[in-house]
């Protein structure tokens, strides 16, 4: 007689191999106990771990359905793994989104853009969010390309946003650009974040020495904004939401698409923050803070 977890492994496998799709509905409780010689309660406990696992859904008096991305958390289930692994970029209405997901998204420790695809790479995060900003001006597919090679590389866009100077609103008549900075104690994002990767381009381009700007490295958007509203920093580099959250002045330099990369096969498990993407509460609440959303949702399959 197959135990719950045995039925469940093989209902998952089915699922994670393509045997049922998407919405498709499971055969009932007695018929897959008849079927694998188990009792209706051994059937009805192994849906229930999968349901727990998001890989069915369930209602009261009725068949259990493959989840929208049941067959990509199938697959992770069946290698032990937890949910979608994220790491990489920080952004104020990424963390917003993930925190409103359910299930909701692992967030790692990894932080920014060349630390999320380092994660990627190496099989410690199953998604990376970056924007990652080559010298002739394109944006993450030449480096997920490389990354990700063979494992069908997708890049799905949420937002475009603009990174730029922020500065105490009274100061804002004191710094046009980036070569009034030299002077000034300017909030920095690490190196290898897609920030300060773009800093050091847009200085070398205007004949500045990266290494003239000077001031505390901090590992957020909201840090650098903070530090600038608390005088820490008489200036920082950072995005306008940070700025407009904390009412300072910001002064754009560019704007710039901040995207997810990962494997076209787990693109399924995505599903769940891209819903929430969609929502009218958070396109509300990311227009307010400067982001464009739209193309939100676009999904590049990229050669590898």
């Amino acid at each position: 007689m197959a135990t719950y977890d045995e039925l469940a492994a093989d209902l998952a496998r089915w699922i994670a191999d393509g045997a049922w799709s998407a919405g498709d509905t499971l055969p009932g409780v007695r018929q897959l106990a008849d079927d694998h010689g188990t009792s209706a309660a051994t059937a009805g406990r192994a849906l229930r771990e999968l349901a727990s696992a998001g890989i069915v859904d369930v209602e009261p008096r009725r068949r259990a359905t493959v989840a929208v991305d049941g067959a990509a958390r199938a697959s992770h289930w069946l290698h032990g793994l937890p949910a979608l692994r994220m790491a990489g970029s920080d952004d104020p209405a990424l963390a917003r989104l993930i925190a409103g997901t359910d299930p909701p998204l692992v967030r790692l420790p990894a932080t920014g853009s060349a630390a999320g695809l380092q994660a990627l790479w190496s099989g410690q995060a199953d998604v990376a969010s970056l924007h990652l900003r080559t010298p002739d001006g394109r944006y993450n597919a030449p480096f997920v390309t490389r990354v990700l090679a063979g494992r069908r590389p997708v890049l799905v866009h949420l937002w475009r946003r603009e990174q730029g100077i922020v500065l105490a609103a009274d100061r804002a008549g004191e710094v046009r650009g980036l070569t009034d900075l030299a002077d000034l104690r300017v909030a920095l994002r690490p190196t290898g974040t897609g920030t300060r990767t773009l800093l050091d381009q847009l200085a070398r381009r205007r004949g500045i020495d990266p290494s003239a700007f000077a001031g505390p490295t901090l590992t957020s958007h909201l840090d650098v904004a903070l530090a600038v509203a608390t005088g820490t920093a008489d200036a920082g580099i950072a995005i306008r939401a940070a700025a407009q959250l904390l009412d300072l002045a910001f002064i754009p330099l560019v704007s710039e698409p901040f995207e997810l990369a990962l494997p076209a096969d787990d693109l399924a498990m995505l599903a769940p923050l891209l819903g929430a993407a969609a929502s009218v509460t958070f396109r509300q609440l990311a227009e307010e803070l400067g982001y464009d959303l739209t193309d939100t949702g676009q999904t590049r399959l990229l050669a590898s």
